[in-house]
């Protein structure tokens, strides 16, 4: 994590003193246009971070109840105007409803990572699938982001136990 706040702060930091330094407005405006994009960078992972110190504190047990089909939904349809700039088809196959505990905010972090990555990663005219279905004696969920195209592997994303 502190490589991670390093390398926007270093940038954060820079830019500021490109800013202060500027004597035309058209580079102070691209320096602080910089400044801000860091600090966006910056405002999002602390977010993460603090989502993630949340989760890490509570118990499993503890940890309440939600849909996870409509929350890869939600991910899946933040994701779409992405994948539509990219040229990638992004599609998904989960049931109506699928309960699980744990932490909302936490796996939607995880979630939507692994779906960026993929359409990032995908080249135009492929397919990025999400799926989530019940494994076994429906006590644990296969989550799987897949890339589908002319290079792309495919990867799993993983299983994930219900809980009680």
């Amino acid at each position: 994590a502190a490589h991670e706040l390093r390398t926007p702060i270093a940038a954060l930091c820079a830019q500021a003193e490109v800013a202060l330094a500027a004597t035309a407005d058209a580079e102070r405006r691209r320096a602080l246009g910089a400044v801000l994009q860091a600090a966006q960078r910056m405002a999002h992972l602390v977010e993460q971070l603090l989502t993630l110190a949340r989760a890490d504190s509570a118990l499993p047990q503890q940890w309440p109840a939600i849909d996870l089909a409509a929350l890869a939904r939600d991910v899946v349809g933040d994701m779409a105007q992405q994948a539509l700039d990219r040229d990638v088809e992004l599609a998904l196959d989960a049931p109506e409803r699928l309960g699980v505990r744990g932490e909302a905010g936490w796996l939607r972090i995880l979630l939507r990572n692994l779906v960026e990555n993929a359409v990032h990663h995908a080249p135009a005219g492929s397919v990025v699938d999400v799926t989530l279905a019940t494994v076994g004696d429906g006590e644990d969920v296969d989550l799987g982001v897949w890339s589908c195209g002319a290079d792309a592997p495919g990867e799993r994303g993983g299983s994930v136990r219900r809980g009680q």
